[in-house]
């Protein structure tokens, strides 16, 4: 398995966290100051979600900007995010699957 780092707003790292760790981290979201979190596996190719009013949005990139996508649904639900963390950490494509993703131009 890739080594990854989960990263909250707060300034909290995790090296190589697990599901329970991923799970406990996320649920923290939009408390104790923290509104995004970002699975690291390279400075350019990560995961992220933040919180909205009704949920959450989720992205992901791949080597760089040119490769950023987002996930189409809006306001997804904490189990679906989790979910998609622990695969994205776990190195399986059930996230890539599992969401349908467009991607985005960032400047």
């Amino acid at each position: 398995m890739q080594s990854v780092r989960l990263e909250l707003e707060d300034g909290t790292v995790i090296d190589n966290p697990n599901g329970s760790e991923i799970a406990d981290a996320l649920r923290r979201l939009d408390q104790d100051d923290n509104t995004f979190a970002i699975l690291v596996r390279t400075e350019m190719t990560y995961m992220q979600t933040a919180t909205t009013d009704g949920g959450f949005v989720l992205e992901h990139q791949v080597e760089g900007l040119g490769q950023h996508y987002r996930c189409v649904e809006r306001d997804l639900s904490m189990e679906r995010v989790v979910d998609a963390f622990i695969s994205y950490a776990q190195g399986t494509g059930d996230w890539r699957r599992d969401f349908e993703w467009e991607r985005i131009d960032l400047p």
